[in-house]
């Protein structure tokens, strides 16, 4: 991802197209004031994207299983996406049998 940094005088002259730039090339305006960083210009997709981290990353659950995930490739314990498919299908089917019994 690209940043660039400028002052905020040149990025209000330049402000459309840094918005479009930020949108289309997921690239980010650090707008300074007086050489000191003061804000940060980025397209709607890349704020949400941040703001679903952050709210990810406040969820004790998520964060436990993102760990012992992690953990679980570390060690080797992983499986080939046709063994997934394997262990999904089972799974529907105990599940459209559980269903039928009901």
């Amino acid at each position: 991802m690209k940043e660039k940094s400028m002052s905020i005088t040149e990025a209000r002259a330049q402000l459309l197209a840094l918005s479009k730039t930020a949108r289309r090339r997921m690239a980010r305006v650090v707008m300074t004031n007086k050489g000191e960083a003061e804000s940060v210009l980025m397209g709607i997709n890349d704020y949400r994207s941040l703001l679903a981290t952050v709210e990810l990353s406040q969820r004790p659950d998520i964060m436990s299983s993102i760990r012992d995930a992690i953990s679980d490739i570390r060690d080797g314990r992983t499986m080939t996406m046709e063994e997934a498919h394997g262990v999904l299908r089972k799974v529907g089917e105990q599940t459209t049998k559980a269903v039928e019994i009901e």
